[in-house]
């Protein structure tokens, strides 16, 4: 009996690590992604601790698995005695007191980290942040020959921050059109897509990559997310756009200026940093059914 319950927790404890693996929830790496053209910040180190928290916080997770097995067994090979039945209430007890105090830790560990980064507390959370890359000081490269200009990409509006309306009208100017499954722009409505808010640096970011795309196809750009409630604090703030995977040409596209970039997978999908085009810098997550899109 006991051989057979030894096996059977050997068992256990291989299924469990194999599905609750750390190494399978950071198989992009513990430490942020900040190398090429960039250097990292303080706030590149205060989510590389964050991450090695996150990882001890998943392996808690099988080991604690096994030990309630482990205890429910031994109960059960013990027999209804009234010691077994004490000896294992006070472990169960013991090891949820352990759990209660590890997750209460990890969430106010999470929540200092918002605060020091000034993320987002859900982001950070989910893993849906990326802390804000500082260029570093290069040394000028030598000339090569010359390259013509690609289409110029007209101008933002005037401000930070536009309108719906100045927004929209921009957009369109560009043959960029917005959608939305509620076919409004009411900003307090999870159905609509507003832009009211929207900062001009997204804008005309979007606008670049519809340029970008353009120069070898035929794209169909579609804004379906912009600054109306549900989405992240990013969203709120103007700072982020989701654009439709609709379009065969746009998603071309896009899979090609992420393709030299390493991606991250998040709880949203899949994140790539630092993704360069058109000389603008984009922090790009490749969700189900958009591309979620910010400028930095």
């Amino acid at each position: 009996m006991k051989r057979y319950s030894s096996n059977l927790i050997f068992k256990l404890a291989l299924f469990f690590a194999s599905v609750f693996s750390p190494t399978q929830a950071f198989s992009a790496g513990l430490v942020p992604n900040c190398g090429g053209t960039f250097s990292c910040n303080f706030c590149d180190l205060i989510m590389l601790i964050d991450n090695v928290i996150n990882f001890f916080i998943y392996l808690s997770i099988p080991i604690a698995v096994i030990l309630f097995v482990w205890i429910g067994w031994d109960l059960i090979v013990q027999g209804n005695k009234s010691s077994a039945i004490t000896t294992a209430r006070s472990r169960f007890i013991s090891l949820l007191t352990g759990l209660f105090f590890l997750l209460t830790s990890w969430l106010l560990v999470t929540l200092i980290t918002s605060s020091l980064v000034g993320g987002n507390f859900t982001d950070i959370l989910t893993g849906n942040y990326t802390c804000i890359s500082t260029p570093m000081v290069v040394p000028p490269l030598p000339p090569g020959p010359a390259v013509p200009p690609g289409p110029a990409v007209p101008p933002g509006p005037v401000g930070p921050s536009a309108s719906h309306a100045a927004a929209e009208a921009l957009l369109t100017a560009n043959n960029i059109t917005t959608k939305s499954s509620g076919n409004c722009s009411d900003k307090t409505n999870p159905t609509c897509t507003s832009l009211d808010g929207i900062q001009s640096n997204t804008l005309n970011g979007t606008i670049n990559l519809a340029t970008q795309c353009r120069l070898t196809a035929s794209c169909a750009v579609v804004v379906t997310g912009g600054t109306e409630i549900g989405h992240s604090m990013a969203h709120s703030a103007g700072k982020k756009i989701d654009i439709s995977k609709n379009d065969a040409n746009f998603n071309a596209f896009m899979a090609s200026i992420i393709s030299g970039t390493p991606g991250v997978p998040i709880a949203a999908g899949i994140k790539y940093s630092n993704v360069v085009s058109g000389g603008m810098t984009y922090i790009i997550i490749d969700e189900s059914d958009h591309w979620d899109i910010q400028v930095i």
